[in-house]
């Protein structure tokens, strides 16, 4: 792992390369990348400069997905991203996929929880292309063509959203097993502060 004056270092560079890379294309393909690979939604008000700081204020906060390195773990899946014919291969893919985000060079072995992996599978998008006779037809292709290295099967290893509401609604579910209905938030803080439902620690944090 670099230092962490060095990863600064290179987080720097890295976005002064994307700045220069997006400050390059022209307001169409700037738009059409700012949705296909960062799922931004666009205005006609949104200006170039607006476009361009929204990215790099998100590759700032992201991130890069870990390169591949030894065995993997269970949880987890060893993809690499295709590159493509058009713009979108000299940009990292930013992927959101239930709150856990990444960046995904293209080219490179990556390791990535499995939920990622099913993210790419269900980005998809209409194309138009020609066929054996010469003659224009459409389909639905791959947004990100990708190739799967390896998966392990096993437990998310990087729990989003839905998994930390599960665990809050766990003792609610406790509660309708006791008493026989859904408790309101009212109710059911009332039960706790009662002494008539009992919280463990980890429900005492969730609730």
């Amino acid at each position: 792992m670099l230092p962490p004056l060095q990863r600064i270092n290179t987080m720097s560079n890295e976005l002064a390369t994307l700045r220069t890379n997006l400050e390059g294309l022209g307001i169409n393909e700037l738009r059409k990348m700012a949705s296909a690979n960062y799922g931004l939604k666009l205005t006609r008000e949104h200006t170039k400069d607006d476009i361009i700081n929204t990215i790099i204020g998100m590759m700032a906060k992201g991130n890069y997905a870990t390169a591949s390195d030894g065995e993997l773990k269970p949880g987890w899946a060893r993809i690499k991203l295709s590159a493509t014919n058009d713009y979108r291969s000299a940009f990292p893919v930013h992927v959101n996929a239930n709150g856990f985000e990444c960046k995904i060079p293209f080219g490179v072995e990556v390791d990535v929880p499995i939920r990622v992996l099913e993210s790419l599978k269900n980005a998809v998008e209409f194309r138009v292309y020609q066929n054996e006779f010469g003659e224009r037809a459409q389909k639905y292709s791959d947004s990100y063509p990708f190739q799967v290295i390896g998966i392990v099967e096993g437990p998310d290893p990087r729990p989003g959203l839905e998994v930390a509401r599960e665990q809050r609604l766990r003792p609610r579910k406790r509660f309708v097993e006791q008493f026989g209905f859904y408790p309101t938030d009212k109710v059911f803080r009332d039960f706790v502060q009662s002494g008539m439902f009992k919280l463990n620690a980890e429900e005492h944090r969730m609730a």
